[in-house]
């Protein structure tokens, strides 16, 4: 794994970035379209079932209708006390059969005549002196023997569906050939005068079918109460075999169903295949597909010819670094620079540009201190170096992290910082300029300690027009962001001014880590520069300046922060040498 890391990392730069984004855009396209596909199918099913759950509410209030209406004919029949009379009285002659069979005849025809889905009206009587035509009337041990007899009789009066080939057996339809094993028969039992029968209405198999006759790419299945399929209908004709089960149905792949129950308490089930729908779609999408491939590919190779040629500058400015290099006998350079890219070169030789401004800018420092007579001047100049050490420190770390504009935004803050500070080598300055410099160096440090350090000021307006050395916040606001930061917790820093009579108040306080008595005393006393440089060197101006009873006073304890507070006599003009 270390080799395979070892070998992309001396791959060039721009052979990375083209690996990395051809990677990356081949993952980000599949994922993106898979996610719609998916989308698109989902919805295009969600819309299938809402069709089919039109079609079969449809086809639940038209059957709903037609049962209703047979059954209202069979009240009809149920409730005719002239025909439940002759259907049990005793015949003894000739004459007293053919006219009840006229009339029965006429009667039937009149019935039907109103519901064209009723092919046939049967009466199984058990009149033992009526005799059986072998259309509308029939033995009672007919029925007597089919295997829902018992339940027919259960029910009493109310109405019991069944299919024919269900009920009866071949022989029944040997001598009728009105009646259809295929058709729907509504079963009715009536007891009059201590006699009874059962009444039968044949109704034709087409009812079911309906408006669905017209669908197509739609299947339909008929159900009974206890789930066996009693018809199934298919591109509006009915294709029912013995082989049709439940299961068949469950286990079909891509197939969208709806139910409904109808008030015989069978069931509907509308069912339609997805699968040549979706074959439809998937062209439409891979053909999008392709041209989406093809777009990728030519963006591809646009952004390719634009990174080799910004590598090839890269490369240019590298060649020009290495001759730097090399001119300076920089050997070390030469050989941590194999195993950088172009990017890598780059980095590295800001950072040894760094290294070198910051070895000459002390070599300046020494050289200026020796040559500075005044005390003022003195301590005054120790700052500079001091504090552009850490500043570009900084930036370096920065830098190293970072490749953007928040590096040319801070080097502009530093150079504002620098320009504000130096002022023409004036030492006193306004507290309004004081307050620019403090913000730029709070910029600095804000975006080198992100999401660590919070700083606030509170500066009254009566005193940005007063008069003070240069340089009072900075070592205050460095040494707590590097000494009082609490490990996982942000600093909180304040910074406020106010007047007191004729003196003029400036407070720096932290939440901080805070500091023992020693190590306070230690900051105004360590001579050898261990510590507390630049607080010192505010006291000591301070006091040179304006005298002994102005200075510092710092008041810390221990977990809970610092607050320093800085005494000096407001005035508006110059004080002393400026």
């Amino acid at each position: 794994m270390n080799m395979k890391r070892i070998r992309f990392n001396k791959l060039h730069f721009h052979t990375r970035l083209i690996l990395v984004m051809s990677v990356t855009v081949v993952i980000m396209f599949g994922c993106i379209s898979s996610f719609y596909i998916v989308k698109i199918r989902n919805q295009l099913r969600k819309q299938v079932l809402q069709e089919i759950e039109v079609t079969t509410n449809q086809l639940q209030t038209e059957l709903n209708t037609k049962i209703r209406n047979i059954s209202s004919i069979t009240d009809m029949l149920y409730t005719n006390s002239d025909l439940n009379r002759r259907l049990t009285m005793e015949y003894k002659k000739p004459l007293e059969y053919w006219e009840f069979y006229n009339y029965l005849t006429q009667y039937s025809s009149e019935i039907m005549m109103t519901d064209r889905n009723i092919t046939l009206i049967t009466f199984f009587t058990a009149n033992p002196t009526l005799l059986p035509d072998k259309k509308n009337v029939r033995l009672y041990q007919e029925i007597k023997e089919s295997s829902v007899y018992q339940d027919i009789v259960k029910k009493g009066g109310s109405c019991s569906f069944y299919m024919m080939r269900d009920v009866f057996s071949k022989n029944y339809f040997k001598y009728n050939s009105v009646s259809d094993p295929r058709n729907i028969c509504l079963f009715r039992y009536l007891k009059y005068n201590s006699s009874y029968y059962i009444m039968a209405v044949e109704i034709s198999k087409d009812m079911f079918a309906g408006s669905f006759k017209n669908e197509r790419n739609k299947e339909m299945y008929v159900l009974d109460g206890s789930d066996n399929i009693l018809m199934h209908y298919k591109n509006g004709k009915n294709v029912w075999s013995e082989k049709d089960e439940l299961s068949q149905l469950n286990n079909q792949q891509g197939k969208v169903n709806s139910t409904c129950i109808l008030n015989n308490q069978w069931k509907i089930i509308v069912s339609t295949d997805t699968k040549t729908m979706f074959l439809t779609i998937n062209r439409t999408i891979y053909e999008m597909l392709y041209a989406g491939v093809l777009i990728i590919l030519g963006a591809l190779f646009i952004t390719i010819l634009i990174i080799r040629k910004m590598s090839s500058r890269i490369m240019e400015l590298n060649q020009m670094i290495r001759e730097v290099h090399q001119s300076y006998d920089d050997m070390d350079f030469v050989k941590e620079e194999m195993d950088q890219d172009e990017i890598g070169i780059v980095i590295l030789s800001f950072k040894r540009l760094m290294e070198r401004v910051q070895y000459l800018m002390k070599e300046v420092y020494e050289k200026e201190i020796k040559t500075q007579s005044i005390e003022l001047e003195l301590l005054h100049s120790q700052i500079k170096p001091h504090f552009l050490y850490n500043t570009l420190s900084s930036i370096s770390s920065l830098a190293r992290k970072y490749h953007d504009r928040q590096l040319l935004e801070m080097i502009s803050s530093l150079s504002d910082l620098y320009r504000i500070s130096l002022n023409r080598g004036k030492n006193l300055i306004t507290l309004e300029l004081e307050i620019q410099i403090t913000r730029c160096y709070i910029y600095i440090m804000e975006n080198r300690f992100k999401d660590f350090i919070h700083i606030s000021m509170d500066i009254e307006p009566d005193t940005l027009e007063g008069i003070i050395p240069k340089v009072i916040f900075q070592p205050f606001v460095e040494n707590a962001i590097n000494h009082a930061m609490k490990p996982e917790q942000i600093l909180n820093i304040h910074i406020s001014s106010k007047r007191e009579g004729d003196n003029l108040i400036l407070m720096v306080k932290d939440d901080g880590v805070g500091m023992d008595l020693e190590k306070q005393e230690s900051i105004f006393h360590d001579m050898e520069g261990r510590t507390g440089f630049g607080i010192r060197n505010v006291h000591q101006r301070i006091k040179i300046t304006y005298g002994d009873e102005y200075g510092v006073k710092m008041v810390s304890t221990e977990g809970a922060g610092t607050t320093v507070m800085i005494r000096m006599p407001y005035c508006q003009s110059g004080y002393g040498n400026n």
